[in-house]
């Protein structure tokens, strides 16, 4: 009975060329055992491969954005087809330039302009707090249920990640910290495990203290907003630096060894797309074969500075550092299952 249904459900799912990877998470000890919708999601690549299409939108998505990985990946994103279509020009232009939203009399909210198309997290409170916003680099940690299957992120080398950030004003370090990091390395052991913060924790951007106001209930569609329930967690009323580790006290909390393995758990099981910052274009071309579209100027953009990590005196982040051989395994997986390689990628 049970093949039987997951029969039923892949050939629903292969009318719509499409899957749905809304479900509620399941922490193990181990790894997640395979069930039948993984089964529907592997099948579902191949038959992209056999056919040429591509897979729907698992919309509302939701942008996981890893500090210094990239801001172009946004415009890659809203630039899929379906996406974004009634926005405003105001907003069209931001998606093709998305460094001019940091404008405050240009900024806009994509979340209110791409209505259903983005997810819209202001539903899941009547309360206004610093809810992750698309674009942000908040964490998402009581979040992931929700969000589980509609995740797309791109993810740096670490210690490249690290430096960038360095050389970026020092990116994510918290102001409530009161001082400027002495060192590099002093620098890099805060903001280290910066990825798997995100995955496993909650917390609003630094220098982001307004949730705005809550969300129409009519945003994302009234039978998705009876599926929804509001969540309580003191992070609400904080505003402290996920990618940082700042605690809700303004201490500094490292990296576990089980965020470590649920973060890698969650890259693998809930996310529509992984990406490779090392690997832009064949990353572009592999979001347009799953996902549709081709890829442009706009989102080409630049994949960041090559930097030479001798300056860290040999600090290593051991915890994004297992992340991203994971995401680097998922990729692999991925460009296999879709047939995208070098050879048949035209994004350069």
């Amino acid at each position: 009975m049970a093949l039987f249904q997951c029969v039923l459900g892949l050939l629903g799912a292969l009318a719509a060329a499409s899957w749905n990877g809304d479900h509620t998470e399941r922490e193990t000890e181990g790894e997640r055992e395979r069930d039948c919708d993984d089964i529907q999601v592997d099948l579902l690549q191949k038959h992209v491969l056999l056919t040429g299409s591509s897979i729907q939108i698992p919309k509302p998505i939701y942008w996981l954005h890893i500090a210094k990985t990239n801001s172009q990946f946004g415009t890659a994103l809203l630039s899929l087809p379906t996406m974004c279509s009634n926005a405003s020009e105001q907003a069209k232009e931001i998606i093709l330039h998305p460094r001019r939203n940091a404008d405050p009399e240009k900024r806009v909210l994509f979340e209110d302009e791409c209505r259903g198309d983005i997810m819209d997290l202001r539903l899941l409170s009547k309360l206004p707090h610093p809810l992750p916003k698309h674009g942000d680099h908040s964490g998402i940690g009581s979040f992931y249920p929700r969000l589980r299957g509609h995740m797309f992120t791109i993810l740096r080398q670490p210690e490249q990640r690290i430096m960038s950030g360095w050389h970026d004003s020092m990116h994510s370090w918290p102001s409530s910290f009161g001082h400027d990091p002495q060192s590099m390395k002093e620098y890099a052991r805060v903001v280290a495990g910066c990825a798997v913060k995100m995955l496993t924790r909650d917390g609003a951007s630094e220098g982001r203290a307004d949730g705005g106001p809550p969300g129409d209930p009519g945003a994302v569609g009234a039978e998705q907003m009876e599926t929804l329930e509001p969540v309580a967690t003191d992070f609400m009323f904080s505003f402290r630096a996920t990618c940082a580790g700042e605690d809700l006290d303004g201490g500094f909390r490292a990296v576990s060894d089980a965020e470590v393995v649920l973060a890698k758990r969650r890259l693998r099981d809930g996310f529509a797309f992984v990406g490779i910052l090392e690997e832009w274009p064949l990353s572009l071309c592999l979001l347009h074969t799953m996902y549709g579209g081709r890829c442009n100027q706009a989102e080409l953009g630049e994949a960041g500075t090559w930097y030479n990590t001798t300056a860290l005196n040999g600090f290593v982040d051991k915890a994004d550092g297992m992340l991203y051989e994971v995401g680097q395994q998922i990729f692999r997986e991925h460009l296999r299952q879709y047939g995208v390689s070098t050879e048949s990628c035209d994004c350069s």
